[in-house]
């Protein structure tokens, strides 16, 4: 969120100045056809964007199942540690 400022300028009148006022007007599509890239620079620059977003959801899918391996291996523990205290008390 852009920071706010407010100037008093009469009895009845604020106006925005500074960042609240830079961000007047804008739009998050911009003006060019956003399918199409016109420049080389801008479609190698796409090229780049979706390579980090697959090798983005590529790392995280691998984080995810080790930590899915972690959280079995700790269950694991935590079954055989209740398992061999009941053994214990039978004895």
């Amino acid at each position: 969120m852009a920071c706010v400022r407010a100037v008093w300028i009469c009895d009845t009148d604020w106006r925005r100045t500074g960042a609240a006022r830079a961000g007047q007007g804008r739009t998050d599509a911009p003006a060019s056809s956003a399918a199409e890239p016109s420049t080389k620079r801008q479609r190698q620059n796409a090229a780049r964007r979706e390579g980090l977003k697959l090798a983005k959801q590529e790392a995280e899918a691998e984080r995810l199942a080790v930590l899915a391996q972690h959280k079995r291996e700790l269950e694991r523990t935590r079954m055989a540690e209740q398992a061999g205290g009941k053994a214990k008390l039978r004895a």
